[in-house]
This record gives structure tokens, C-alpha cells and sequence, in this order.
């Protein structure tokens, strides 16, 4: 299927016939290692991954109309396995993959440590205070690209 990346006339390299998809539910998540399939769901999500993580796109198509360049198949990829079908597929952990209890494996409930704040949230102003004892408060920020309010990088 990752052959065909551009053969379907629609752009469809129909990757997502063999995956399951699960329904999602508001307030649960997902715990997914490295080296699993996986894609965005219909809730807005967030995903935090480590600096470490490498983007290889399998899927052609998203949502049935937004086209995705092959050239992000091979995008933290070595030069010397473009190209190479064999060697990127075997970057999948293919036991995690179709574990039969993927989702008793994989699905989280609602903690009480994480929560989202909307744009419309934090030009009113947020209050964050950290109740807990014993564990230190970690905050993620994200900016869009342009953001003016966004740090520079260190030299």
C-alpha cells in the first residue's frame, strides 16, 4: 500500500483498511509507544511526544481530502533507505501493532492531572495553582508558527 501511494485516483494509498479504529469518548486518551500506527482522531487532541521522535507518514490521504506529500513517507529517514518499502516497514513494532487487546492495552481514563486551555481561556486570563504535595506542576506551552509571542531559540 505504500507502493501506491499515488496510483488511486483520489490520492487513497488505502492504508486505513487495515487498521481498527475505536469510537472516541470525551474524557479518555490514548497511551500509544513509539513504533504504533496511529492517527488523529475526530476530537482535537493532543499529543506530546519526545525531541526524539521521527515522523514517517504511512497514510496518503487524511480525512478523505487533505493530500499528503509521499516525500513525509520518507521524511526522518536516512538518505541511504529512501525508497527502501522493506526497511521502513520494519520500523513498525508489529506485536504492539495488532495486539488483540489494543484498546484494554492502550485506552486511558480521565485523570485529574492534565488539562486543555482553550485560546478564548487564556486571553481572559487562566489561574493555575498547583495543590499537590508531592508532585511538581509541568507546564506545556505550544505556539503557532509566527506566533509573536513565541521564544526565540537559544544560540
Amino acid at each position: 500500500m505504500l507502493k501506491r501511494w499515488d496510483q488511486d485516483e483520489a490520492g487513497d494509498n488505502g492504508i486505513l483498511n487495515l487498521s481498527r479504529a475505536y469510537q472516541l469518548t470525551a474524557g479518555t486518551g490514548w497511551g500509544v509507544p513509539p513504533c504504533i500506527l496511529h492517527a488523529p482522531g475526530t476530537f482535537c487532541t493532543y499529543e506530546q511526544q519526545l525531541a526524539s521522535d521521527v515522523l514517517c507518514r504511512f497514510q496518503s490521504l487524511v480525512a478523505g481530502f487533505q493530500l499528503i506529500d509521499r516525500s513525509l513517507l520518507w521524511k526522518d529517514i536516512p538518505p541511504v533507505y529512501q525508497g527502501a518499502y522493506d526497511d521502513v516497514v520494519s520500523l513498525l513494532d508489529w506485536d504492539a501493532n495488532i495486539d488483540p487487546n489494543f484498546k484494554e492495552n492502550h485506552c486511558r481514563q480521565m485523570t485529574e492531572d492534565a488539562f486543555f486551555v482553550t485560546y478564548d481561556a487564556a486571553r481572559e486570563g487562566v489561574t493555575i495553582t498547583n495543590q499537590s504535595s508531592t508532585e511538581p506542576l509541568v507546564m506545556l506551552k505550544h505556539f503557532n508558527p509566527g506566533n509573536p509571542e513565541m521564544p526565540a531559540l537559544s544560540a
